[in-house]
């Protein structure tokens, strides 16, 4: 299961909010309606009700035991195994209906387990906060909480570590649990993760699956009929007028894998088995293409599908790729201020910047190769990029060239492909007719002849500027001469070379 990363600093907000009564919540539990309806008394209500109770004889404890309940929590919130079924087996993520269901599971399970299982604990006495949280995410006052898949393998080796340990069922799923009891250790009652839960789904299928003989995936039981449309409209081949009746044949088989530890096996097998690649998916690249989340979700930043986590492994094999000389350099070199966590936040993800026209070659060509596994050979996007491979082949001098002048313009170029192809897919779910889907913005002819101009030019967003700026190569230095031999008058301090253009000097050696 993929582990996510959330911004804790800015995404993890403790609200305090008034909610109804638990009776009045009670009472709401049998019609959806009378949930959403719920309202909240102001204060001036309020303490006009009350008043009115003591004066017709309630006493004050028992008056103020009516008022409006204060709520407390932060913007994530725990299911317990016990209620993990409705998150398992319902696609609805609607906030109303999941409280209704899931007040209807507590009230059942409290009717057959309390009196009758030692050490039960009642969920409607227990997880009453879970329904006032679901009821204030329906009113819209609960902050919701963006996230991304995480590719960092130390996260992803705990993620496995914890989800084998504690998360993996030991058996089959039955949707009823038990409540966990006193003596259930606290590891064991941690809630499901939002990841562990869709491997849960798959495996909890699984069985049902095989004595029906149905498929698990599958890419019309796995999309629903706007990314099947996306994904048709972009598979389409030439002349491009008529979506594709049927996605790629090797997607359509990535798609139909159980579960996604399956898809990305299947995925990686798939592109190791060309010999002229070596290019291994991170688990958030397999992830975005099997959940069908190939757009980003801001609509400047790359975000799982991008052609920056296309490049080559940055394993340490040279100072300028290592995370400390990379946060070095924009810590003395960005400044304003950019505190550590900052620097975590620019470097986190494996996004990869080529230093010379070779690497950004490799880069596209293992793009290229997704690309083709997901959309096939003969789409639109396919074509487009293929384009790109056969200018950098023929113009590596010109490439290597404008990257010295501008360490980034290899990022400058990826980018350009990345937001073309990120406008042709938004166009491709938008539009029902595939004559009317925006082909011409994958139409690279200007770009490419701009950069032959040497007039290219493209605006990164901060965070791949930083990065490209980060992992400028620092090598490149002024060939040795020794003093004395740069002119008729050289003294010890080197003479004439003190007045040539260093900057002009090296590009001259460069070209001879």
């Amino acid at each position: 299961a993929p582990p996510v990363e959330i911004d804790l600093d800015r995404d993890l907000i403790r609200l305090t909010a008034r909610v109804p009564s638990w009776e009045k919540f009670l009472e709401s539990l049998d019609d959806i309606n009378d949930f959403k309806n719920l309202k909240v008394e102001s204060l001036d209500e309020e303490n006009t009700r009350i008043t009115d109770m003591i004066s017709q004889g309630f006493t004050h404890d028992a008056a103020d035991k009516t008022r409006e309940k204060e709520f407390q929590h932060y913007s994530v919130i725990a299911i317990p195994a016990g209620l993990s079924s409705i998150i398992i087996e319902t696609s609805d993520r609607n906030p109303a209906s999941l409280a209704i269901k899931f007040g209807h599971l507590m009230q059942m399970h409290d009717q057959e387990h309390e009196g009758e299982t030692e050490g039960y604990a009642p969920y409607l006495l227990h997880f009453r906060h879970l329904i006032r949280f679901l009821w204030l995410a329906h009113k819209k006052s609960m902050h919701m909480v963006p996230y991304a898949l995480s590719d960092n393998p130390i996260v992803q080796e705990w993620s496995d570590r914890i989800h084998c340990a504690y998360l993996q069922p030991r058996q089959a799923f039955h949707a009823h649990v038990v409540s966990p009891t006193q003596e259930t250790s606290a590891l064991e009652k941690v809630a499901f993760s939002i990841s562990s839960l869709q491997d849960s789904l798959a495996q909890h299928k699984s069985s049902k699956e095989e004595e029906t003989g149905e498929n698990a995936g599958g890419f019309k039981k796995r999309f629903g009929p706007h990314l099947q449309q996306l994904f048709l409209n972009a598979s389409a081949v030439l002349p491009y007028e008529t979506a594709a009746k049927e996605p790629a044949p090797q997607f359509e088989k990535f798609l139909s894998q159980k579960t996604l530890g399956g898809a990305k096996t299947f995925l990686r097998g798939h592109l190791r088995a060309n010999p002229f690649l070596n290019f291994v998916p991170s688990a958030g690249m397999a992830t975005s293409a099997y959940t069908g989340n190939v757009q980003w979700d801001d609509t400047y930043n790359p975000r799982n599908f991008s052609i920056f986590f296309c490049g080559r492994p940055q394993n340490g094999g040279g100072q300028s790729s290592s995370y400390n000389d990379q946060a070095l350099y924009l810590k003395e070199h960005i400044g304003n201020g950019i505190n550590e966590n900052e620097v975590k936040q620019i470097l986190k993800q494996e996004k990869t910047c080529p230093k010379d026209a070779s690497e950004a070659l490799d880069q596209v060509q293992n793009f290229l190769a997704l690309c083709d596994f997901i959309f096939g050979g003969e789409s639109k996007i396919v074509m487009a990029v293929k384009t790109w491979i056969q200018h950098i082949n023929r113009n590596k001098s010109c490439y290597d060239s404008m990257q010295r002048s501008d360490s980034t313009f290899l990022s400058q170029l990826l980018y350009c492909i990345d937001m073309a192809i990120q406008v042709h897919l938004t166009s491709c779910l938008t539009r029902q007719l595939r004559t009317d889907v925006d082909d011409e913005c994958l139409n690279f002819s200007a770009d490419q002849q701009n950069i032959t101009r040497r007039q290219f030019s493209i605006t990164l967003p901060q965070s791949i500027k930083l990065l490209a700026l980060a992992i400028a190569p620092n090598d490149l230095q002024l060939p040795t001469l020794e003093a004395g031999k740069g002119g008729g008058r050289g003294g010890p301090q080197g003479g004439g070379l003190d007045n040539i253009d260093k900057a002009k000097l090296k590009d001259e050696n460069y070209r001879k």
